[in-house]
């Protein structure tokens, strides 16, 4: 079955465990990515303390290669800090789909549905921000595009600004050339000038599209 052709509960509640799983199977992908990293590390590393020792007699090499050596284990030490970071999300992930698969095995919904946000939300937050999921987990439970979701959660939050935006936004969009010439006279003469803008009359409510 669809998931749109779910009730909004059981819809919702099945994104979370989509973007469960697919949150899962990226963490596993990084570790491993992590764990053959920490070993070519180890291997550079072992190759150049050799190389700096007795066969090495001139200071300058020494010296050169100590310090490759000590970058080499201060990116390794990084790496580790990342694998156990990921390690980390990872368990919280699967007690996220633990908890998820005994939820629709029990049919507990709104208890468990509570139970199982908590472990997600705590999942989340230790994914990397470039990963952006908290916002596709929003998207999801709107059941809409990540911009159409951003939009609505700004409209509901606080309407008046979403308001200003939308109409900054439109009043520079209707008035593209112009702004663009007066943009590029104030960059020239390096201070504040004045510009001559057309304004429609408001259309019901604002939007950004």
């Amino acid at each position: 079955m669809d998931i749109d052709e779910l009730d909004p509960a059981t819809r919702a509640f099945e994104a979370l465990r989509q973007e469960v799983r697919a949150l899962g199977e990226k963490i596993d992908n990084q570790l491993v990515a992590t764990e053959h990293t920490t070993g070519r590390l180890a291997a550079i590393e072992a190759s150049l303390s050799s190389i700096a020792g007795p066969t090495a007699d001139a200071a300058r090499q020494q010296s050169t290669l100590a310090g490759l050596v000590e970058e080499l284990q201060k990116e390794r030490d990084a790496t580790r800090s990342e694998r156990s970071a990921l390690q980390a999300a990872r368990a919280q992930v699967r007690s996220s789909r633990d908890l998820t698969r005994w939820i629709a095995g029990a049919g507990s919904v709104i208890f468990g549905g509570v139970l199982a946000v908590a472990l997600i939300i705590g999942s989340l937050r230790v994914a990397p921000d470039e990963w952006l999921w908290p916002e596709r987990v929003a998207a999801r439970l709107l059941n809409r595009s990540m911009w159409d979701g951003g939009t609505r959660m700004l409209s509901q939050a606080d309407l008046a600004t979403w308001n200003q935006m939308a109409e900054g936004y439109h009043l520079i969009d209707a008035n593209r050339a112009a702004y663009e010439r007066c943009r590029r006279t104030a960059e020239r003469a390096k201070r504040e000038m004045p510009c001559k803008l057309k304004v429609k009359p408001p259309e019901g409510a604002a939007t950004l599209q």
